[in-house]
């Protein structure tokens, strides 16, 4: 394994926290692509298809809008500016 890069972990902050946090420091606007590229940055291992999961549970909250219209590369947009991490957890208001 390279140093500075984690296995994606029980442990480890959950995946959907660190892809808000993307967001959040990319003025709430990604690409797909370069989004798993700075998911695996931080997690070398990661499976493409618990970030689809994750990106379905975020947007399924309100949390998040993922513009398909090229498919090749979805935009990952964030809805809200202040944090309600609490929702991405699965709790409700």
């Amino acid at each position: 394994m390279t140093r500075g890069h984690k296995k994606l972990d029980t442990w480890e902050k959950p995946l959907r926290i660190r892809i808000l946090e993307i967001l959040e420091n990319h003025g709430g606007r990604i690409t797909e692509r370069e989004l798993i590229s700075k998911l695996k940055q931080t997690y070398v291992d990661v499976p493409i298809k618990k970030v689809y999961a994750e990106l379905m549970h975020l947007e399924i909250n309100g949390l998040i809008y993922v513009d398909s219209t090229v498919p090749a590369n979805k935009v990952i947009e964030l809805l809200r500016e202040k944090k309600v991490w609490f929702r991405a957890m699965g709790a409700t208001e």
